[in-house]
């Protein structure tokens, strides 16, 4: 039994691909997905939540000023995110990726050894965006688009980068800083985006792979399929569809 998905004007039909499939025919293009949904563990709450009793002890700061300046930083990031999401259409996916893994590499030596609230704040917003926002958002936007006919498939498989990092990162944080200093752990991370991320990521994907391209731009005459329905939405045309604000609930909780 074949299942196959509507392509274009339901010329194609394509059977769906199992999980072995994709990772036997485009292992790479998976670990790619994958090996950002781990590293984006540096901004997820999960792991910050490790460092905050050392904070509030080295910069004197309560439980309520800690929250409200994780708060800022969240929604300042959530904010840029809006913006550089469009960005990541424009250029190469592992030029995208070179750039953010040296930004939070960059933040992570941040995190160890910020001396003052506002230093901090600007730590958290670094590492909220360049983890939370950009792995996933990098990750997920190469793997939705190269996939068509597996997609949900391809993601499910690259996502478990995520619990991979919630369950190895924990541990080794703990261990690593029992042995020392807290700021240890920081290095240990920026390390790992070091020689782990930076060298891996890109070297997944060479420089001309057609996973990587940024889509063609579409005008606006060409918007449509051969069916007459949109193949391309803008933003604005999101903004107005009563669809979006139904999707949101999903998302949030």
């Amino acid at each position: 039994l074949q299942i196959g998905f509507r392509v274009g004007s339901l010329q194609a039909m394509k059977p769906l691909r199992t999980y072995w499939e994709l990772l036997r025919t485009q292992p790479r293009y998976i670990f790619y997905g994958y090996v950002h949904f781990f590293f984006s563990s540096l901004g997820q709450t999960f792991l910050l939540g490790i460092f905050k009793p050392y904070w509030l002890e080295s910069l004197a700061l309560s439980n309520q000023q800690f929250g409200n300046y994780y708060a800022a930083a969240t929604v300042a990031s959530a904010t840029l995110l809006s913006w550089l999401g469009s960005q990541i259409d424009r250029f190469r996916l592992r030029n995208v990726s070179i750039t953010n893994g040296a930004l939070m590499l960059l933040f992570c030596a941040g995190a160890a050894y910020a001396a003052h609230p506002w230093l901090l704040v600007g730590v958290l917003f670094g590492l909220r965006l360049t983890g939370q926002g950009m792995m996933i958002l990098i990750g997920a936007t190469g793997v939705a688009r190269y996939f068509v006919t597996a997609r949900g498939k391809a993601l499910s498989l690259a996502s478990l980068g995520l619990p991979a990092g919630e369950a190895l990162l924990p541990p080794l944080l703990i261990a690593t800083m029992s042995w020392g200093a807290w700021q240890n752990g920081w290095l240990v991370l920026g390390g790992l985006v070091g020689l782990v991320f930076m060298p891996l990521a890109p070297g997944l994907i060479s420089r001309h792979d057609p996973f990587q391209q940024p889509p063609a731009p579409k005008s606006e005459a060409a918007r449509t399929d051969a069916s007459g329905e949109d193949a391309s939405y803008t933003r604005g045309q999101v903004l107005r569809d009563p669809l979006f604000y139904l999707l949101l609930p999903v998302a949030l909780f």
